[in-house]
């Protein structure tokens, strides 16, 4: 982008706004770099401002990717509550309760299941 005739670019405030853009890793738009600018720096500019110093750089921001929602099949499922929500037994393996966990990995999902006791809360 070329500079505009009647605007003069400050270098300091173009080598700060390039350092906070590259210390926050590409994620901060120039909406976000005019607040960190204010808080941490004490430089008020206006936000237009911000934005032709942020285009002046060619700076553009990394974009989140969007979360795939799952489809819940049935959500007036009622299942009958068979321990009477009494989570304490008195011998061993008798009441065992567990829960899946999804971890994103490289190669892909891994699922973690966790049994715990009723008895004494060992895993």
């Amino acid at each position: 982008m070329e500079k505009k005739a009647n605007f003069k670019f400050d270098e300091n405030l173009l080598k700060a706004i390039e350092e906070i853009f590259y210390n926050k890793r590409t994620k901060y738009g120039y909406r976000r770099i005019h607040v960190e600018l204010q808080r941490e720096r004490g430089i008020y500019l206006n936000i237009n401002t911000i934005y032709h110093y942020y285009k002046h750089l060619g700076l553009k921001t990394t974009i989140r990717q969007k979360r795939k929602n799952c489809e819940q099949k049935d959500l007036n499922a009622n299942y009958n509550d068979l321990i009477k929500r009494n989570f304490k037994a008195n011998v061993p393996f008798k009441k065992l309760f567990t829960d899946v966990i999804y971890i994103k990995t490289k190669s892909g999902w891994t699922y973690l299941s966790v049994v715990l006791d009723g008895f004494n809360n060992e895993i």
